[in-house]
This record gives structure tokens, C-alpha cells and sequence, in this order.
């Protein structure tokens, strides 16, 4: 008498020969890193709603998380954004067309505006009258539209000594004038120093 074979699952073994094809299937071989973190991306993002969505300590730990991924990125832009803005910008113009006066006639302006507390006027009425009174003294080239970058390295050329004290300045009125801060009583008394002591230096080419 021939011996039976054990019978045979035809219903498993047709699920393993499946799973066996679609394993080996080209598709499949290989996941790429970027699926891969994806994958996992999406499994976090999932258990995070998942959680809020439950009462009870997990569902406040999983909202301060949420916050904590959303709102971290954007603090770190908004922290960086004043000095971003200010290494991308050019430097402001210093004199427009209506802006057309002496040394003098700034410098009284700039006071005036300074009593009345428009700091941010002062400030820039106040560069432009030293800006001026460079140009009367031939120091620097009287140039239409010189820009606040322009004034700091012409001036600092001419007044080597004085270079850190104009760039920083420049900055101050740019900042004003864009609006990166608000100008202060004490950044205004620091540029009429900055003026003062300038007014009765000459550049090194007319010293001796």
C-alpha cells in the first residue's frame, strides 16, 4: 500500500508564493533613504495628531511637541530676520534731491527735529549734515544719491581713524531708515559726538 502524503495548505501556500513574488518584485527590492524617512516622518506626524486626540497627560505632552515642531523653525527665522534683512539690503541714500542743503542748514534741522523727540529724523538729518559738511571740506567728492555704505568707506579711507565710528553710522541710519529699529536720544547723541570730533580732523593726505 502506497503511503499518503500529508495534505497539502493550497490556500496557504498560495499566500506564501504571493508574498514570496511581490518581495521580489523590482518595485520592492530596494527603498530608497528618502522613502525611508518619509516613512518615518509620516509615522511621527501620525502618532502626534493620534495622540492629541486623547484626553489625559499624552494628549498635553503631544500639543507642547506639536508646538514646540512648529513654532521652534519659525522663532529661529523671525531671531534671524533683522540680520539677514540687513546683510542683503544696499545701503540707504543720504541725500535726495529735497534733501539739497549745507552742512549748517542740516545740523539746525537735525536739532530741531531732536527737541521735538523725532529721534529717527534727527538721526538721519545729523549724518546727512556731517555727509555735507565732509563734502564742503573736500574730504570726501560731493556725489548725487551717495548711499550710507558709499559715505563709511570713502570717509573711512580719508579718516582711517574714524572708520569703525562711520560704519557704525551707517548702520544706525540704515536701521532707522528701514525701519530694522526705532532711533533713540542716545543714538542721536552719540552721532553728534561722532560729528564734533570729525569736524576738526583732516584726512591723512593734508596733514604735514
Amino acid at each position: 500500500m502506497i503511503p499518503l502524503e500529508p495534505p497539502i495548505d493550497i490556500g496557504r501556500e498560495a499566500a506564501r508564493r504571493e508574498a514570496v513574488g511581490e518581495l521580489l518584485s523590482p518595485d520592492y527590492e530596494h527603498e530608497s533613504l528618502i522613502d525611508r524617512i518619509w516613512g518615518a516622518v509620516t509615522e511621527f506626524w501620525s502618532d502626534l495628531l493620534d495622540h492629541l486626540g486623547r484626553a489625559g497627560p499624552q494628549g498635553v505632552l503631544a500639543l507642547v511637541l506639536l508646538a514646540a515642531v512648529l513654532l521652534g523653525p519659525a522663532a529661529l527665522l523671525l531671531a534671524n530676520a533683522g540680520r539677514l534683512t540687513r546683510a542683503h539690503r544696499p545701503g540707504a541714500p543720504l541725500v535726495t534731491p529735497q534733501h539739497q542743503r549745507s552742512a549748517a542748514e542740516h545740523r539746525a534741522n537735525a536739532e530741531r527735529l531732536a527737541d521735538r523727540g523725532r529721534w529717527t529724523e534727527a538721526i538721519q538729518e545729523r549724518l546727512r549734515g556731517m555727509t555735507r559738511d565732509l563734502e564742503e571740506r573736500l574730504i570726501i567728492r560731493p556725489v548725487p544719491g551717495r548711499t550710507t555704505d558709499e559715505l563709511a568707506a570713502e570717509a573711512g579711507a580719508a579718516l582711517p581713524d574714524f572708520a569703525a565710528d562711520l560704519r557704525a553710522a551707517a548702520r544706525l541710519f540704515d536701521d532707522v531708515t528701514y525701519g530694522t529699529s526705532a532711533g533713540t536720544s542716545d543714538d542721536y547723541a552719540e552721532l553728534v559726538r561722532l560729528d564734533d570730533r570729525l569736524t576738526t580732523r583732516r584726512p591723512e593726505r593734508q596733514r604735514g
